[in-house]
């Protein structure tokens, strides 16, 4: 089979190959998969000189030559940062190889009992191998859907702990963008424990196959356990403690005490939505996106649970001022809701500190109070975030930040609307109304206590699609956790749809 043009830039020698192998030598193997033998190497590629993994196929695990070039194929059109990057391949003397990024981690599966692997970032790499699934399967206009048929922990590899999803080989196209994909398949492949009892019974491959298989992972990693290896149905076994509201009796007791109870309920619900013998009442790769999302916003809050709650400001008002502000706040004129956003700086602007403070603060509140993590925040830290806040315009057509760019500000939206869509080709394209906010990747990044000097980057492009009025926090996030040093969160309800109620059937 000769190689299309476009991919001759990805050909390596197969005598460097051997050369950074030490001719296959089992010191260079780290493992074997449904391919063949996985070796690891530095050697020259497509992006620079750096070690890599070189997955050898063998003929004797029944895959051959359709399932090489799928891969090239799948993995040079289809990018993402959560999906693992091809750097080459090799089809010389009969040999087919695949050259990939190396995982110093390697698969998720070797680290399900890891007691490093703590309740955050197994959250994360959940969070990013769901991310790549979801690229694959709406990855927009202009290409078409993919089903993997063989989502496992032993298929997402994790480079410090940022998951991305690999074998790709066995994967099915089919139209994007539509509600339904339906793939009739003449075998059903796949690895037992993960496979959709549904599609092994008809034959039938859609892409709630993929989230069936996701849901036995995100168990798995709650269970520090493999779906296999023990007598009886891992599934039955998860379902049956999830309605029985006895999961902790199945989670890792490694993990179990950091946990927090609104972390635990939020993935709990998501995986347990994805075991649904329904196929219609599994969530798509999007909401299980934003679940998981939500799950690590609750679980990066416990750091802050262990501060004291201080006193709201306006109780050190002097009488006078109190009264002062009572009057303001039976006139609804104050309020930033009412007057969308026109000259409340100047309403308050000569009004002495402490109520123009609380002013501020009032105006708000209610907005900030739509973010999970702020709901039940302690009145010093809710007043410092007020005071930071600002007021911003926005023209019809402008863009507010695209898709990698640093996130260094929230925005909570007064009026107008948002378009909020991917570059990379990922169809979660939406709107932002009036009550809406944007910037939750700063949030998590500010209480994360393994986040890094850098801000995060933006997961989407936002557009303005009408004139729009928010107010914007622009200072370090980070800086006012930091600063504060009492503070309180209590948390006590997720904001995932109710797909169900817990005594269903399955």
């Amino acid at each position: 089979m000769s190689v299309l043009k476009q991919f001759e830039h990805l050909r390596i020698r197969l005598e460097v190959i051997e050369s950074a192998t030490n001719n296959f030598s089992e010191d260079s193997c780290i493992g074997r998969g449904g391919f063949g033998k996985v070796y690891k190497g530095e050697l020259l590629h497509s992006k620079g000189h750096s070690m890599v993994a070189l997955k050898h196929l063998d003929r004797a695990f029944g895959q051959g030559d359709s399932e090489f070039w799928k891969e090239v194929i799948m993995l040079s059109v289809y990018r993402h940062q959560n999906i693992v990057s091809l750097l080459g391949f090799c089809d010389e003397k009969d040999q087919k190889i695949l050259v990939y990024e190396y995982a110093s981690n390697r698969s998720l599966d070797l680290h399900l009992d890891n007691k490093d692997l703590t309740w955050v970032r197994r959250l994360k790499v959940c969070l990013g191998a769901a991310r790549g699934l979801a690229y694959l399967h709406d990855p927009g206009e202009t290409q078409q859907r993919v089903l993997h048929r063989d989502i496992k922990s032993s298929n997402i590899l994790d480079e410090n702990w940022n998951a991305r999803i690999a074998d790709l080989g066995l994967s099915r196209f089919g139209p994007a963008n539509q509600k339904y994909t339906f793939i009739v398949t003449n075998n059903t492949v796949g690895t037992i424990g993960y496979c959709d009892p549904l599609y092994l019974e008809s034959g039938i491959l859609i892409k709630e196959s993929d989230v069936y298989s996701f849901g036995v992972v995100l168990f798995e990693v709650l269970c520090g356990r493999l779906c296999f290896g023990n007598n009886g149905s891992f599934t039955q076994l998860v379902r049956k403690h999830y309605r029985q509201n006895s999961l902790n009796e199945i989670v890792w007791s490694n993990i179990r005490d950091e946990i927090h109870p609104s972390s635990l309920k939020v993935f709990s619900k998501i995986a347990y939505q994805c075991l649904k013998s329904d196929n219609e009442k599994r969530p798509l790769m999007n909401d299980i996106v934003r679940g998981l999302e939500t799950a690590l916003q609750y679980q990066l809050s416990t750091a802050l649970m262990s501060m004291q709650t201080s006193q709201p400001s306006f109780e050190k008002l002097q009488p006078e001022k109190v009264d002062l502000l009572e009057q303001v706040r039976r006139h609804d004129q104050y309020k930033w809701l009412e007057t969308h956003g026109v000259g409340e700086e100047s309403m308050v602007r000569n009004l002495p500190n402490y109520p123009r403070r609380d002013i501020n603060r009032h105006i708000c509140v209610d907005l900030l109070k739509r973010v999970p993590l702020f709901k039940n925040m302690n009145e010093r830290l809710l007043d410092d975030i007020c005071q930071r806040l600002k007021p911003r315009l926005y023209t019809h057509n402008s863009y507010l930040i695209r898709e990698g760019d640093p996130v260094n500000e929230m925005l909570f939206i007064i009026r107008g609307c948002l378009d909020s869509e991917t570059t990379d080709g990922l169809f979660n394209s939406g709107f932002l109304k009036e009550g809406d906010f944007c910037g939750a990747e700063l949030l998590i990044w500010a209480v994360d206590p393994e986040s890094g000097a850098n801000h995060p980057s933006s997961t989407r492009t936002l557009k303005a699609m009408a004139d729009l009025g928010g107010i914007l926090h622009s200072s370090s996030m980070a800086e006012i956790f930091h600063e504060e040093e009492q503070s309180s969160i209590n948390h006590t309800d997720t904001c995932l749809p109710d797909y169900d109620t817990r005594h269903e059937d399955c």
